[in-house]
């Protein structure tokens, strides 16, 4: 009688697929197999290479294959746990299957294990930190009453330091699969419980959104209202690339990751950032062709610091450096008094500056805020913003121009930054957006890259908003990532051709000494706000003149935003300051 060989690994599964593919009458094969059972063989395996994945279970496979051949034998029942009628030879295909559904199922486990430590490790240096405080309260008032040399750290106080210093991130490492944090690990207490992170929803639950169910292709018929640049349809290319984006979404789905251009495409969003091209986006368009619609589209920095302004200023730095800061300020107010074309040319942007930095860099890097406040405030006031004209603001409510738009969940849209209109004494129409990513999260790409879809979002609203009023006009954004600011201009083109185009980078002076670089990037400055005076004055004609003819030709051009679930979720994802405590 034939015995059955060894059982492999993960058999209970290949047995299943066994018994399944035997109930449907058809040949197992081993492709089929990994595509039924991906979260099953992501579970059972130790690495996230093709190659060895396809090794290992291609021996499951046909082990399996070789044990469920076997028909009769009494161990054979006893493996199965039931009695089966199997062809007297059962045929199995050792065909090539798709691991790629396999890697991405354990990159995204990878990246959800890794963000819950962060985040509880966060957690853990907050209460560190509380309980240290609540000890320092507690010596001064010993000290008042003169009972320092029986003081004692209350049961409570050290509880809470035990636990914030403790192996809490090591307990719930273990992953999602941990049902609840209050479980007993067996170990005695003294009747306190110690507080353990318990939240009621999983904090990176909306984070890891992958955009499916994507509606159908649009059509890829030419049309005359096409753009076409060096004999090149634009337009056809761009309706081919968003096709392939709608085909892979709906296919493998898309990550914000790995796939931020083909993200924004379905919004009819085309980015052009030169060197940061998408493959798919090189295969649709060809580089060559990529980097010819960048530079016919973006606009040209033609405006230049005068050279005699810009030693000036230079001179101002060399004096806070080499002599005081103080004679540095006083220098730079004479040159103000005396030279009146200093003010349009960020004389009290650099007089903010060498009053504000330091000489040598703090160590503590800065939180969002305070890099907002502290150095990003006085760039973006002295250069954007215009009291009477177009004012900037750090908001903290939804995007009007946003709220044409329906959306599913629950959190506003909101961006970090924006210059708004000011028309009749009130804020209105939005012609500059923006987002900022503190020091500590600049490493953070999964959130890096979902701004870069939100700013993205955000513009095309914008400018949306500003066609149905008959306003033709551009739309300004930037993202701040530490101390790097990326400026995009966006512009519809042809007919459902949003181009958002990098225009520039800068970088925020965070001392005195940065600020001679500075100096070198003001022209950028100067052409970005020139951007800004255009769209500002596109606006206020037409509210001066509302019987204005309408932009019926660029009316046409406009295109849905794309209004999945999954999308909703993703670009109205927003900074909760009122979070829940997890303890």
């Amino acid at each position: 009688m034939n015995q059955p060989k060894n059982i492999p690994y993960g058999f209970d599964v290949l047995k299943s697929y066994f018994l399944w593919a035997s109930e449907q009458k058809i040949v197992p094969r081993f492709s089929e197999f990994v595509h039924l059972n991906v979260d099953s063989i992501v579970k059972l395996s130790k690495t996230s290479k093709s190659v060895e994945l396809h090794r290992i279970w291609k021996k499951r496979f046909i082990s399996a294959a070789e044990i469920m051949k076997i028909k009769g034998s009494a161990n054979f029942f006893l493996i199965l746990g039931t009695r089966v009628s199997f062809r007297p030879r059962l045929r199995t295909v050792e065909d090539q299957p798709d691991w790629s559904c396999v890697i991405e199922k354990t990159f995204r486990i990878q990246i959800s294990k890794s963000r819950r430590e962060k985040t509880y490790i966060m957690y853990s240096n907050e209460n560190e930190h509380i309980g240290n405080e609540l000890l320092e309260d507690q010596k001064k008032s010993e000290l008042d009453t003169n009972n320092f040399a029986d003081a004692k750290i209350t049961r409570h106080t050290k509880r809470f330091l035990d636990v914030a210093k403790g192996n809490a991130p090591k307990r719930l490492a273990r992953g999602p699969s941990i049902a609840s944090s209050h479980e007993s690990d067996g170990s005695e207490h003294d009747g306190f419980i110690s507080p353990t992170p318990c939240l009621p929803k999983d904090p990176f639950a909306d984070e890891n959104v992958i955009i499916t169910n994507v509606p159908s292709c649009i059509p890829s018929l030419s049309s005359d209202l096409d753009v076409s640049l060096n004999n090149v349809n634009i337009s056809a290319k761009f309706r081919q690339y968003i096709n392939e984006a709608v085909s892979h979404a709906n296919d493998k789905g898309l990550y914000v990751e790995t796939n931020t251009h083909e993200i924004l495409s379905l919004s009819s969003i085309l980015v052009l950032i030169p060197n940061s091209y998408s493959t798919k986006m090189v295969e649709a368009f060809s580089l060559d062709v990529l980097e010819s619609i960048h530079r016919k589209y973006t606009p040209a920095l033609s405006l230049q610091l005068d050279i005699e302004i810009e030693n000036l200023y230079r001179k101002v730095i060399k004096t806070c450096l080499n002599d005081s800061r103080d004679n540095g300020i006083k220098l730079l107010c004479t040159d103000i008094i005396q030279k009146g074309e200093l003010i349009d040319n960020f004389g009290f942007l650099i007089l903010d500056l060498i009053r504000t930095l330091p000489y040598d860099k703090i160590r503590n890097e800065p939180s969002e805020l305070t890099l907002i406040t502290n150095y990003l405030d006085y760039i973006m006031k002295n250069v954007f913003h215009a009291p009477d004209k177009h004012i900037v603001r750090w908001p903290n409510t939804a995007l009007t121009e946003s709220k044409a738009r329906k959306f599913d969940g629950s959190r506003t849209k909101q961006p970090d930054f924006v210059v708004s209109v000011n028309y009749q004494s009130r804020a209105t129409n939005v012609i500059f957006v923006g987002e900022v990513t503190g020091p500590a999260e600049k490493n953070n790409v999964y959130k890096n890259c979902l701004d870069l879809i939100r700013i993205g979002v955000f513009m095309k609203d914008c400018i949306d908003s500003a066609i149905s009023q008959g306003v033709d006009n551009k739309i300004l954004g930037f993202q701040c990532i530490a101390y790097k600011i990326d400026f995009y201009v966006l512009d519809i083109n042809g007919e459902g051709l949003y181009m958002m185009n990098h225009i520039a980078q800068i970088s925020v002076p965070a001392t005195m000494k940065d600020i001679c670089s500075f100096i070198d990037e003001l022209h950028i400055l100067l052409n970005l706000r020139g951007i800004l005076y255009e769209s500002y004055d596109a606006f206020v004609d037409k509210l001066k003149n509302p019987r204005l003819a309408p932009l019926e030709l660029k009316s046409s051009f406009k295109k849905q935003t794309l209004n999945t679930p999954e999308f909703n979720r993703l670009v109205s994802k927003t900074h909760s300051v009122k979070r829940e405590c997890p303890f």
